[in-house]
Order: C-alpha cells, then sequence, then structure tokens
C-alpha cells in the first residue's frame, strides 16, 4: 500500500471563484507532476459543497520551505531561467 498526501481546500469564497481556483491548481499539478522534483499528482475529489481535496505523492521528511525561501530571493528574470 503507498502513503498519499492529502491537500483539503476549503471554500472561503463565491463558489465561481473558489471553482476557478481549484481548476487552476490542478490543471498546473497535471502539467507539472510528470517533473521528478515534483510531487506526483493522484487526483481530486470534492467532499461537499464548501471543501475539495487534492491527493498527491506523499514525500516523507520533505520539505520546500528552504527553496521557497531562495525563489523568494530570486528576481523575475532569475526564476524564468529555472523554468526554462
Amino acid at each position: 500500500m503507498q502513503e498519499v498526501a492529502v491537500k483539503k481546500l476549503a471554500r472561503n469564497t463565491s463558489e465561481d471563484v473558489w471553482f476557478k481556483l481549484l481548476t487552476k491548481e490542478i490543471d498546473v499539478l497535471k502539467k507539472v507532476s510528470y517533473d521528478r522534483n515534483i510531487v506526483q499528482y493522484y487526483g481530486a475529489c470534492l467532499q461537499d459543497q464548501a471543501s475539495a481535496m487534492l491527493v498527491m505523492e506523499y514525500m516523507a521528511v520533505r520539505t520546500c520551505v528552504p527553496l521557497a525561501a531562495r525563489l523568494d530571493r530570486l528576481s523575475i528574470v532569475q526564476l524564468r531561467g529555472l523554468t526554462s
């Protein structure tokens, strides 16, 4: 059996805005999850009309905080270089 990570997204805006943000996040995850440096996206489900869950690969004892801190100090030009 494989462990997974579940990200719960609570609705805190109008339903239309929330659904657009949810589908945008899913689209981005689907596009980038094939990269070996990004967790694998498995799927999503609506729990009720006020929340959704994204199911992703579980990475034990790993954190993206150091990377986020590093990216925060980079310029837009440097960030573009990381994604090309």
